[in-house]
């Protein structure tokens, strides 16, 4: 199979199945709006997405990939599946510190690896899942932003650098499942907060 790329407006008719066997996926150029599941088999090849659902919501984001997959673009998508990236182990946000990037859903499931910057992300939840694994292991998101009354599991160490911001005063259950490290310039929580193991806030102002 071949490389994909999709560039310019996409208007979704019907669900899809985007799979280049081993190749690169790279929507970085395209706007792609409407109803529908997308589905994202790239083997070990990259996934670069661009916005998805910014004008009318997509339904939902499947991406199974053991290459990198890069965020240049925000995506919205309302159904229950959402942004589920389970299988993407190595997930990289926006291209510099100055971007950021939004991903609104009922429920957003990155934990299958790392979520490195070096750009800011936001999440909207609503009421659903947020699981994240390990943040900025090797580069430090600029910021993360939580929102949602729904559970928020944090599986990894937290880490936006010595200026970054982790703000989860709107994440109102939020769990972490081992021993978490979290490294930032300022944190704030104002929910529940639970945790099975250690939380090392040193040198963080909250």
């Amino acid at each position: 199979r071949d490389a994909i790329t999709l560039q310019g407006n996409v208007e979704l008719k019907s669900n899809i199945t985007l799979a280049s066997g081993d190749d690169p996926v790279d929507l970085s150029n395209a706007n792609i709006n409407g109803g529908y599941d997308v589905v994202l088999n790239a083997g070990i090849g990259a996934v670069t997405l661009g916005n998805l659902g910014q004008t009318v919501s997509i339904n939902s984001l499947t991406v199974s990939t053991s290459g990198i997959t890069a965020f240049d673009g925000g995506i919205t998508a309302v159904g229950s599946t959402g942004i589920n990236m389970p299988n993407a182990p190595t997930i990289i946000v926006g291209n510099s510190t100055s971007d950021s990037v939004t991903l609104t859903s009922g429920n957003i499931l990155l934990n299958g690896g790392v979520v490195d910057g070096p750009g800011g992300l936001d999440i909207y939840t609503g009421t659903g899942t947020v699981a994240l694994g390990q943040i900025g292991s090797t580069t430090p998101l600029e910021h993360l932003t939580i929102n949602g009354t729904g559970l928020t599991t944090f599986d990894g160490n937290i880490n936006a650098g010595a200026a970054g911001d982790i703000n989860l005063s709107s994440a109102t259950n939020v769990n972490f499942t081992g021993n978490t490290v979290i490294t930032a310039a300022t944190a704030s929580f104002a929910g529940a907060v639970s945790a099975s193991g250690s939380v090392d806030l040193t040198n963080v102002d909250i």
